[in-house]
């Protein structure tokens, strides 16, 4: 590895074009340049692996209080999110559903379920 260059890219830069080249042949989300970095493996000019830092939208915690639910409070603030996740041009968000009622707003919404594994690092264990 002692050819192998370590850095970090952003969005502004020309290598993180190659980055989302491979993103896009991969098939995977688009990345949001603003919002996203890079760490970086080169050999020479050549990128051969990154781990990329991103921030992506999450449209949780829902909370309406008891005495509301089923008034219609709970569409229009998920009405009011989705407008504005359109408005910014979001690439998309995600929901963890932790409800059996979160999980059907998702469907209604057409979400897709991840089938992959999620994993969450708690926090001070880094």
């Amino acid at each position: 590895m002692a050819k192998i260059a370590f850095r970090w890219v952003e969005g502004n830069q020309p290598e993180m074009e190659a980055v989302q080249a491979i993103i896009e042949e991969k098939g995977w989300t688009p990345l949001n340049f603003p919002t996203s970095r890079a760490y970086c493996a080169f050999d020479g000019d050549s990128l051969i692996g990154f781990i990329v830092l991103q921030l992506f939208p999450h449209t949780e915690p829902l909370f309406v209080a008891d005495e509301y639910r089923g008034t219609g409070v709970t569409e229009e603030l998920v009405d009011g999110m989705a407008s504005f996740m359109e408005d910014v041009r979001a690439r998309g968000f995600i929901c963890i559903a932790d409800s059996p009622f979160a999980e059907k707003l998702c469907q209604s919404w057409g979400m897709k379920r991840i089938e992959s594994p999620v994993y969450l690092m708690p926090e001070g264990k880094a």
